[in-house]
């Protein structure tokens, strides 16, 4: 049903049974968004989409019929970049991958350079002198909509719309949580106090760190 609805609104769609139906098949259709339900045949949908993220950043937007804030954050915590519960608006879920489609072709082609950290926009990528820095999709969104605001204050629920869309009704908590991943992972490459916490309101980057 929901691969039909989404042919009708011009989408190319292929549908996969399990969990190891749509990985075998994920690289070679290459997709702009998963829509990956939790309650699979054989391996489930947190386990599908750990398994995901580990080859691709892809965007995920995984539906369950229980709306448990548990799941959800175990949804995340996986690799999840949305979530829906079921029954689902098929038209709010056309709204959230048109969203997320327009944030894709937002992003100009360029490199980012602020302190020691390099940022290859169309890439993906984020380097620390020779070192790749491992971002998820949404950390590494979450990172480039602060580095390309480098020195200006982002309120949470700015960063909360620009990379989870504007339709997304979630806790700014979520925005915490990955703040909190992208500065493990910087600090492990050497790089400390570079997203600061500007107290009740957001966080900024510095063009020196």
């Amino acid at each position: 049903m929901i691969g039909n609805a989404l042919k009708r609104d011009g989408f190319d769609v292929d549908i996969a049974f399990s969990g190891e139906d749509g990985l075998d098949r994920l690289p070679q259709l290459g997709p702009l968004a998963v829509i990956l339900d939790l309650g699979l045949p054989g391996i489930d949908g947190f386990e599908t989409c750990r398994r995901i993220r580990e080859v691709s950043d892809v965007h995920i937007i995984m539906l369950t019929v229980s709306n448990d804030e548990y799941e959800k954050v175990l949804a995340f915590s996986n690799g999840a970049d949305d979530f829906l519960t079921k029954p689902i608006s098929n038209r709010e879920l056309v709204a959230r991958l048109r969203s997320v489609l327009r944030r894709r072709e937002g992003k100009s082609r360029k490199r980012l350079i602020v302190g020691p950290v390099a940022i290859d926009v169309p890439a993906r990528t984020v380097e620390v002198g020779d070192a790749t820095i491992a971002l998820t999709r949404i950390e590494f969104d979450l990172f480039y909509e602060l580095v390309r605001r480098v020195n200006t204050v982002v309120p949470r629920e700015d960063l909360q719309s620009l990379v989870w869309g504007p339709e997304w009704s979630g806790g700014s908590h979520l925005v915490e949580v990955h703040v909190s991943k992208v500065r493990r992972k910087l600090s492990d490459a050497g790089v400390t106090s570079f997203i600061r916490t500007v107290r009740e309101v957001g966080y900024r980057v510095d063009a020196v760190a």
